[in-house]
């Protein structure tokens, strides 16, 4: 792999089936750890952005996940300082936890004489690997991009004792996504992830899947429950409608419609983000309309000219809204 280059499905499983390991021990897997937090920060200050897709990776490749305290929600101080669990992510820790549930049910993942195999074809660059254990076969693929991706990944068929003429599901245990596929089609097929998007996937026999749906409507309804209160502890508005969406989820869930309450349970996801992102404009549009006032009551009692517009600049430029300020003029005299 040249230098600065993205590292490949083959890359890392020849790293893995290379690697040393003494007196037959299985590797601990972590993407932060104490003494790197000391000498570099967490990885929700390094990089944001990549902590689902390398907490993914650490939970589904041979070895043993290790999670230090505080990462599950986010923390961001160092290893001294006291993680602040009142205002962690919480959503986040449901992510954590779903990755722990696919992994205790799967033996592919689980089990250490697992193998994994490189299962990357084409397309836009991502790891992309096989696991499996006995008939167990779990395929995980990474974007570690921030633009969308799209994969051609083809497996070992033969190997895997696929009947060509049978249907199977590739079900996504992270987002509860289903695709039907025939034996013949797992040869060479598509998949596509946003951008830092990941996806694990559970080749399962057959087109009936109402036993997933109901392990992970379970999983849905939590997360979309625990996004509710983390939105009213922290000040949000929540409107009526995603109350009742959530009644409805748990409704259907109870009578067995456990694919309506998956999507009831996105459904109020993205309603709650929606919400977020209104409540992030409302908040700019008072910082806004107090720095103006601010400044038109700085500038009325004379106050020194060039304080205002850098204060106005700081004030703004920290909030995600701010670029709306860039269209008011003020006069030349200010700066």
């Amino acid at each position: 792999m040249s230098e600065g280059a993205l590292p490949t499905s083959s890359d890392l499983v020849y790293t893995l089936h290379h690697e040393k390991i003494w007196y037959g021990r299985a590797r601990v897997r972590f993407i932060e750890h104490y003494d790197t937090v000391g000498r570099f920060g967490r990885i929700q200050v390094l990089a944001p952005n990549l902590h689902k897709p390398l907490a993914t990776l650490i939970f589904t490749i041979p070895g043993v996940p290790l999670i230090t305290a505080g990462q599950e929600v986010g923390a961001t101080g160092g290893w001294q300082e006291t993680v602040d669990w009142e205002h962690g992510d919480y959503t986040l820790r449901c992510f954590y936890k779903k990755l722990m549930q696919i992994r205790s049910m799967n033996k592919a993942l689980l089990h250490p004489s697992a193998n994994i195999t490189d299962v990357w074809a084409g397309g836009d660059i991502t790891l992309a690997y096989l696991r499996n254990y006995e008939d167990n076969y779990i395929i995980t693929v990474i974007n570690l991009r921030g633009k969308p991706a799209s994969s051609i990944l083809s497996l070992p068929v033969q190997s895997m004792d696929i009947k060509m003429k049978d249907k199977y599901t590739l079900y996504d245990l992270l987002s509860g996504e289903i695709f039907p596929v025939n034996g013949s089609e797992l040869t060479s097929f598509q998949v596509k992830l946003e951008p830092y998007g990941t996806r694990i996937l559970l080749l399962y026999p057959g087109t009936d899947v109402t036993e997933l749906d109901e392990w992970y409507s379970k999983i849905a309804l939590e997360e979309a429950e625990t996004a509710l209160k983390q939105a009213k502890r922290n000040g949000r508005i929540v409107g009526l409608e995603i109350k009742e969406l959530l009644q409805q989820a748990r409704e259907s869930y109870n009578s067995g419609e456990y694919r309506q309450a998956i999507q009831l349970a996105k459904q109020i996801m993205r309603a709650l983000r929606n919400t977020e992102n209104a409540t992030g404009g409302i908040i700019g549009l008072i910082i806004l309309t107090v720095s103006i006032t601010l400044y038109l009551l700085l500038k009325r009692f004379k106050v020194h000219k060039r304080i205002m517009p850098a204060t106005l600049d700081r004030l703004l430029s920290s909030h995600p809204n701010s670029k709306c300020w860039r269209y008011l003029s003020f006069p030349s005299d200010t700066v």
